[in-house]
């Protein structure tokens, strides 16, 4: 079915089981979402029908995408809901967890593990780059207040010198 069919029969909010990644007959591990559609079906930059569903961060081919009556919908969000495990009470995600749970799906790698490992790698590499930034830029305050004191000799000049060597002591001792 291609998108243009697609939209004419099943408008924003159609209940559909979304398959993403493999069909159930593709794959024993395929994973079904019960959810609705949040987009209207276009075509992908590779060409293919696609549409957006709720729940899913990205679009979903139309062949993974099975529309389905309301009473089935209910009873599979039903039981979906009944096999979920309780909610755990634990503190809230870090900026850092919330980037790394919004990012891990657009790293390329074989495996979902790796891709979160990467994305993990790869947010450690930004940490750093902006921590040593942020050091740089300190020592850098510092020195421009030492050396804009007209004596630098002065207690104030020496204060600010130190200053600037103690942050870039710091910047060292976290690089290590």
């Amino acid at each position: 079915m291609n998108a243009e069919q697609f939209n004419a029969s099943h408008p924003v909010g159609t209940l559909v089981f979304a398959y993403p990644g493999f069909r159930p007959e593709d794959a024993s591990d395929a994973r079904r979402l019960v959810t609705r559609t949040r987009t209207e079906a276009q075509l992908s930059a590779s060409g293919d029908p696609v549409v957006w569903v709720e729940g899913e961060g990205s679009y979903i081919s139309l062949t993974h995408v099975d529309p389905v009556a309301e009473d089935a919908w209910e009873k599979a969000r039903k039981a979906e809901t009944a096999a979920q495990p309780p909610e755990p009470t634990s503190l809230p995600k870090t900026v850092r967890e919330k980037v790394a749970g919004l990012l891990w799906w657009s790293v390329p790698s074989g495996t979902d593990e790796e891709a979160k490992a990467r994305t993990n790698q790869l947010l450690d590499e930004l940490t750093a780059e902006v921590r040593t930034a942020a050091f740089e830029e300190a020592a850098a305050f510092f020195d421009g207040l030492a050396d804009a004191e007209k004596d630098q000799n002065s207690y104030r000049a020496r204060v600010m010198r130190g200053a600037a060597n103690d942050v870039r002591r710091l910047a060292m001792k976290a690089a290590t």
